[in-house]
């Protein structure tokens, strides 16, 4: 074959390096989300130098960063030539995921993966204005200060109790139009209106502000937001925080126990690992969304975030899905966690996965969501205590 016509490929010693990464870029099985396909990987990763892949270097990641910038411009070249509502649409869609796996792991220079995530956001915006998906994005003034909230509702006929609903969190490195959006369709699928929101320090406006994390002050006011909209049954609501997402949602459950129903925590946990041990792009990642480069500081800062484990007796079911090998939040603190809550709390650990469980990503996320719907929408008998199960 000649090598210079040969169809894209990824070479074994680039896909050995980027294999633990590849889970993550197809995270999405959407509807309305953006969402990357393999040929898009392939392409971006073709002929990438193998002496250049070290996850750990910065040079890599630029590398990166380039080649799947060109996958969302090529998509943004598609959608201006595409003589269709639905290719201009479909085009822009996968031009929005592209640009985020370009800067999802970029820390070098602030102002390009702030460009980077500007792209995402507008060829999304663009997107669905080729798309009949109703949804409405707004900046409002919650816990002191202004944040972008976006609200999706089913295609079912409205209640007229309103729908149930629930609020998402992002976690460090995502995009809410992306990930969060993504695991949102499942609530969508079932009846369920949602809410997605970035805080200070979250989707646009990271690395910008730094993280705020009594991010539950901006959840209370949100749900004051919710109480007035006749659309949704406030008295049915339901958080999902994925990552650090599922930090935030732990402390929703303690600072606010009686405004939800359920509440649901993907790979978060009530402490972090400490600094010093964590992988050079996780401190990067860190360092950048908490406006902090003093590894002491930052330290000082995880110390102030654990959470108090404190005996409940009353506040929203919990549910928690983990990996034993999560190397940012340490299972054990979740476990201590969730057995001081007198059987409100339900952990479901993956023996042989890390932080999201990505492997188990699309069963885990059925198995949730139906595990919400039965707390905001079917009439549930005496919650029984639970015991921790393990997965394989």
């Amino acid at each position: 074959m000649n090598a210079h016509n040969r169809p894209a490929r990824i070479s074994s010693a680039v896909l050995e390096r980027v294999g633990y990464f590849l889970p993550r870029l197809l995270f999405a099985n959407a509807r309305i989300a953006p969402q990357l396909h393999w040929g898009d990987i392939t392409r971006a990763l073709d002929g990438f130098d193998a002496d250049l892949v070290d996850p750990a270097s910065a040079a890599f990641w630029d590398e990166w960063r380039k080649r799947f910038s060109a996958i969302g411009e090529s998509y943004e070249m598609l959608a201006a030539s595409s003589a269709s509502t639905a290719g201009k649409g479909e085009a822009l869609r996968s031009a929005s995921a592209a640009y985020h796996f370009a800067e999802f792991m970029f820390f070098e220079e602030a102002g390009i993966k702030a460009e980077l995530r500007q792209s995402v956001r507008r060829c999304f915006t663009q997107a669905m204005g080729h798309s009949e998906t109703a949804y409405e994005t707004r900046t409002e003034r919650v816990g002191g200060c202004e944040v972008t909230t976006f609200r999706f509702f089913p295609l079912t006929p409205h209640p007229k109790t309103g729908f149930p609903c629930v609020i998402l969190c992002n976690g460090l490195d995502s995009m809410t139009e992306i990930e969060i959006l993504s695991i949102g369709e499942y609530f969508l699928n079932r009846g369920i209106a949602i809410l997605l929101f970035e805080g200070p320090g979250q989707g646009l406006d990271l690395g910008i502000r730094p993280l705020r994390i009594d991010m539950e002050a901006v959840v209370a006011d949100l749900l004051s937001a919710l109480e007035r909209d006749s659309r949704v049954d406030a008295n049915r609501l339901g958080f999902f925080g994925v990552s650090f997402g599922g930090y935030f949602a732990l402390r929703v459950a303690q600072a606010l126990p009686r405004r939800f129903r359920g509440i649901v925590n993907l790979s978060g946990g009530p402490e972090i690992t400490q600094f010093a041990r964590l992988p050079r792009r996780l401190k990067q990642d860190f360092a950048f969304v908490l406006g902090c480069e003093d590894p002491l500081d930052i330290q000082a800062r995880f110390d102030t975030m654990r959470l108090k484990t404190a005996g409940d007796t009353q506040g929203p079911d919990i549910l928690s899905i983990h990996g034993r090998l999560d190397d940012i939040f340490p299972l054990c603190a979740l476990q201590t966690h969730a057995e001081a809550a007198f059987g409100r709390h339900e952990l479901r650990v993956h023996e042989t996965e890390a932080h999201v469980c990505m492997n188990h990503l699309h069963p885990n996320l059925i198995g949730a969501s139906d595990w919400m719907l039965e707390r905001l929408v079917h009439s549930v008998s005496a919650i029984q205590p639970k015991q921790e199960r393990a997965l394989s």
